[in-house]
């Protein structure tokens, strides 16, 4: 959850702008500064960065596809315990980051995504350089951050009656537990689209685990279904 209600300076840089940024690791903390980036869906920082804070990304992280000027490069994707900008304005329990040597440059470090700055609303003075961001309640969550470390297995879907059950399996990239991570079968294809739904209390590390969701379907409800994660959260 996010806390608190800070201002900060920032600095322009071009259409750019900068601001000073700490980041937590498990054991280590790191004050830098990034560009604030609202087109960015999660934040990106250099390997160095993440060294720093004493974590290291291995083979077994998370990928996701970034578009670049050079075309798409895949990147990997892992979990710091922490961001806060200001005194005051922190997102706790687990922010997602994108590993991106050259988002950082200099004293920049890397770009701060809608995975933090979703939390706060966010006020811009750009004449006095003033960033005023206040915690949003309800806090948004951090969907956002699970989503690039959940992968689905092969499911199948098997109707009996206005029965559907759908199984397959869950899979946790991520080196944190999920908790509570709700997942979606939208079933389509006929005259009444339908919604079932089941919930995950608790998804080890790097695990994977068995899923089924089960639910009656609507008269004329199609038989084409696809999985999505509406929630969750560390």
């Amino acid at each position: 959850m996010p806390s608190g209600r800070a201002s900060l300076r920032f600095e322009k840089r071009g259409t750019g702008i900068v601001v000073p940024v700490r980041l937590y690791g498990p054991t280590r903390e790191l004050s830098a500064k990034m560009l604030f980036d609202t087109g960015a869906t999660l934040t990106t920082i250099t390997p160095e960065a993440l060294g720093k804070l004493g974590l290291f990304s291995s083979a077994s992280d998370a990928t996701i596809i970034t578009r670049t000027a050079n075309g798409r490069v895949r990147r990997s994707v892992t979990v710091i315990d922490g961001v806060s900008l200001g005194k005051a304005a922190r997102v706790g329990g687990g922010v997602a980051v994108v590993l991106c040597e050259p988002c950082g440059s200099g004293e920049v470090i890397g770009l701060l995504g809608l995975n933090v700055s979703r939390h706060f609303r966010v006020t811009l003075d750009h004449d006095a350089g003033e960033m005023t961001l206040e915690a949003k309640r309800p806090d948004p969550g951090h969907l956002f951050d699970i989503r690039p470390f959940v992968k689905f297995g092969s499911s199948r879907g098997l109707v009996r009656g206005p029965k559907m059950t759908i199984t397959g399996s869950l899979q946790n990239l991520a080196p944190r537990a999920l908790s509570d991570v709700r997942i979606e079968a939208k079933v389509s294809g006929g005259r009444s689209p339908a919604t079932l739904w089941t919930v995950l209390p608790h998804v080890a590390p790097r695990s994977r685990v068995p899923l089924s969701i089960e639910g009656l379907l609507p008269t004329g409800a199609g038989r084409t279904y696809s999985l999505s994660i509406t929630r969750g959260g560390w």
